[in-house]
């Protein structure tokens, strides 16, 4: 999702990026501008320093300028049941997750923990969509706002899809060209087992698809389409 956010500021003039996150559980997906992806050519995107290296097993490449840093302005995210991991027991939480014999996996995740607990960012607990309906009352200027979820539409209510929908579409429409609002998702298609990156960009209208891979985001391959 890394690459989304780049193509995302990008299409804006390069904006910094508000990043609000719902469904964050522990939040790690809160610091992609801290990981180093690790490209088979040996670039490093994102934080080349960082501890935490991720091998994102890309097919072709993001349609963004990759040598241009992502900017992010402000980071938040909520669940209904947040996980603390800077505990021992949210620590734990999150390992259950993994199956013993992952070590790449395992080692991921810690290092991911490490680097929580040095950049804290709080994780919310709260509905999603009256948390959107909250933050999205008004939209910065100067900054591109993105809402972003990954494998976490299939686990809310009918009755919480339509109101996110509803507190999404009241601030796409007060979307300006200085302060505008993005929508990037990595969600599954019942119909072949996929995973789609997704990304809906207001005022511009723009609706893409960005590509699409697997459960994990491993291996994942960029093929930029129309999207609805």
């Amino acid at each position: 999702m890394y690459g989304g956010l780049l193509v995302a500021s990008e299409r804006v003039g390069g904006l910094p990026v508000r990043l609000l996150e719902v469904g964050s559980s522990g939040g790690l997906n809160l610091r992609p501008h801290k990981v180093a992806y690790q490209l088979a050519d040996g670039t490093a995107l994102g934080d080349p320093s960082s501890e935490l290296r991720l091998n994102p097993e890309w097919t072709g490449l993001p349609p963004a300028d990759l040598d241009r840093p992502l900017a992010l302005e402000s980071r938040a995210g909520c669940d209904t049941h947040p996980v603390d991991v800077t505990t021992k027991a949210g620590q734990l939480h999150l390992s259950s997750y993994v199956w013993a014999d992952m070590v790449p996996r395992m080692e991921r995740l810690r290092a991911a923990i490490r680097l929580a607990e040095t950049d804290p960012v709080q994780v919310e607990r709260a509905d999603g969509s009256e948390w959107l309906e909250r933050r999205l009352a008004e939209l910065p200027e100067g900054v591109l706002t993105v809402v972003w979820h990954s494998v976490m539409w299939q686990y809310a209510s009918p009755a919480q899809r339509e109101r996110g929908r509803a507190a999404l579409a009241g601030a796409a429409a007060r979307a300006t060209e200085s302060a505008p609002l993005a929508l990037l998702v990595y969600e599954p298609r019942r119909a072949n087992g996929n995973f789609e990156l997704l990304l809906k960009l207001w005022p511009a209208g723009l609706s893409l698809r960005l590509g699409h891979g697997w459960g994990h985001g491993l291996p994942f391959t960029w093929e930029e389409q129309p999207w609805g």
